[in-house]
C-alpha cells in the first residue's frame, strides 16, 4: 500500500499507529515539539570527560585552561545519577560542571543509559525489561566474556524515568550555585545536550547488534543478537518513537539548546524488521533504523539538531554525519581514540598508530571542519603536544579565519 508515498511518510505513518495502538497521547507528543528558543553560540574544541571513568586529572584542567579549547563534553551515567528512583546524586556531575564554568567555557551535557541503567528500573514496580547477552569484545575495560544488561527502551516505563531524570537535571542545573558565578551560570554555560537514552557502554545510538547464529570466534560463547532483541518485542518503528519521545523531552526542557545524537553508521541495530522478523542485512550498509531516527531529528528539530560521529581521523570523514549536514543537520565530530590512553592518532597503511608529524594531525582536525564540522570533541592528552593545529582548528570553527595555504585540503598524509 505504500508503493507511492515516501519513506519519510512511511515512518510517520507507522508512528502514527504505534503511538495509538500503545496509548501515547498524539496532542502531548506534538505539543512538546513546538520551537522553544534560540540556539545559543555551539561552536568549536570541546575536550571529553568522563567523570566516572576517569579522575579529575592535571591533563583535564590543563586542556580546559588553554584558550583555544572552548568547552567540554561531560559524559554521565544513570545509575550514577539517580541511584534510587527519585534519589539523586550530582555531586560528581557538579564538579566537572563547575570546573568549566568557572573558566568560562562551553558545556555539551549527556546521561548514558544502557548497561548505566540503574538496576531498580527491573524491579517489579517498574517491569523494564533486562536483556543480557555475552559480549565477547571488552566494553569500556570490563573483561572479556562480560554480561551485558541492556533495557528495552521502547518500554513507556523506561521512557518515563528517562525523560523525568532529565527534568530533574535541567532543574538542577538552574540551581546550582558556582561561587563567583551569576545566577543560573550553569545552565547558561549549557549549549549542546546529548540524546543519549537508547545506547549500549558509550554515548553512542545503538543497541547491542552481533550475529552469531553458528558457532563464535572469540574467548566465549558471545550471543546471538537478534533473537534476543525480537523476543523482547523490539522493532524499528518502537525505537523511533522511543528515540522521539525522550528527544522531544529534552527539547522541551533544555531550550535553546543543541539536541546531538552520536551514530554508529554500521552495525548499530539488531536487523529485525517491524514484523519481529530477523534478516540479514547487506555488509557493511548503512544501518536503516540509524537513518530513519536522523531523518526524524532533522524534521522535527530543525536548526537545533546535531549529528555527530566518533572517530575523526586521516581518512575521509564518514558520510552518513556529511550526508546529514546536507539535509539541514548540524555536523559534528569526535576524534578517534586510537592510541587510548594516549588520544588520537592516524591511519597509515590501514594500521593505526601515533600521527608522524603536527602537520598529519592537523590533517585529522581539517577533514571534519571541511566536510562542514561546527564542533569537535578532542582528547585532554593531545592537547600540548598539538597546541597549534587546536588553536588552528580553534581560529576556523570559532573565528573563521582563512585557510591556511596547503594544509586544509582534503589530501591525506602519505604513507
Amino acid at each position: 500500500m505504500f508503493n507511492s508515498i515516501s519513506p519519510y511518510l512511511v515512518t510517520m505513518l507507522l508512528t502514527f499507529r504505534l503511538l495509538v495502538l500503545s496509548g501515547v497521547a498524539i496532542t502531548q507528543t506534538v505539543a512538546i515539539n513546538t520551537p522553544t528558543g534560540r540556539v545559543h553560540d555551539y561552536k568549536g574544541l570541546y575536550v571529553m570527560i568522563y567523570p566516572t571513568w576517569v579522575p579529575q586529572t592535571a591533563a583535564f584542567e590543563n586542556a580546559l585552561s588553554k584558550p583555544f579549547i572552548d568547552g567540554a563534553t561531560v559524559i554521565m551515567q544513570w545509575a550514577v545519577i539517580e541511584p534510587r528512583p527519585g534519589v539523586f546524586d550530582f555531586s560528581s556531575m557538579d564538579r566537572w560542571i563547575s570546573s568549566v564554568v568557572t573558566k568560562r567555557k562551553k558545556i555539551s551535557l549527556g546521561v548514558m543509559a544502557g548497561m548505566w541503567t540503574p538496576e531498580w528500573l527491573y524491579d517489579s514496580d517498574h517491569q523494564v525489561a533486562k536483556n543480557v547477552f555475552v559480549y565477547n569484545r571488552s566494553p569500556q575495560g570490563t573483561p572479556n566474556c562480560t554480561r551485558l544488561a541492556l533495557p528495552s527502551p521502547w518500554h513507556q516505563s523506561y521512557i518515563r524515568e528517562y525523560n523525568q531524570m532529565m527534568r530533574e537535571v535541567a532543574k538542577h542545573l538552574h540551581q546550582l550555585q558556582i561561587p563567583d558565578m551569576g545566577p543560573d551560570a550553569a545552565y547558561e554555560a549549557l549549549r549542546i545536550i546529548k540524546v543519549a537514552g537508547i545506547n549500549n557502554t558509550t554515548e553512542e545510538l545503538r543497541l547491542y547488534a552481533n550475529m552469531y547464529p553458528r558457532g563464535d570466534p572469540g574467548p566465549c560463547h558471545q550471543s546471538d543478537a537478534p533473537p534476543i532483541w525480537a523476543a523482547a518485542g523490539f522493532t524499528p518503528t518502537k525505537v523511533v518513537v522511543a528515540w522521539t519521545e525522550i528527544a522531544s523531552n529534552l527539547a522541551a526542557v533544555f531550550p535553546g539548546k543543541v539536541l546531538s545524537v552520536d551514530i554508529i553508521q554500521v552495525n548499530a541495530f539488531p536487523p529485525v524488521d517491524d514484523s519481529g522478523r530477523v534478516y540479514r542485512p547487506e555488509p557493511r550498509s548503512n544501518d536503516l533504523l540509524t537513518t530513519r531516527i536522523v531523518e526524524a531529528g532533522i524534521s522535527r528539530f530543525s536548526g537545533r539538531f546535531a549529528v555527530q560521529w566518533n572517530a575523526l581521523s586521516n581518512l575521509p570523514p564518514n558520510s552518513a554525519v556529511v550526508d546529514a549536514g546536507a539535509r539541514g543537520a548540524i555536523e559534528a565530530w569526535q576524534m578517534n581514540e586510537f592510541l587510548g590512553s594516549n588520544g588520537s592518532g592516524c591511519i597509515y597503511g590501514g594500521r593505526r598508530s601515533a600521527c608522524r608529524s603536527p602537520q598529519d594531525f592537523q590533517v585529522v582536525l581539517n577533514n571534519g571542519i571541511n566536510a562542514g564540522g561546527q564542533f569537535i570533541e578532542i582528547w585532554a592528552q593531545n592537547v600540548d603536544e598539538f597546541a597549534s593545529a587546536f588553536q588552528h582548528a580553534h581560529e576556523r570553527l570559532v573565528q573563521r579565519a582563512p585557510s591556511s595555504p596547503g594544509r586544509d585540503s582534503n589530501s591525506q598524509p602519505t604513507d
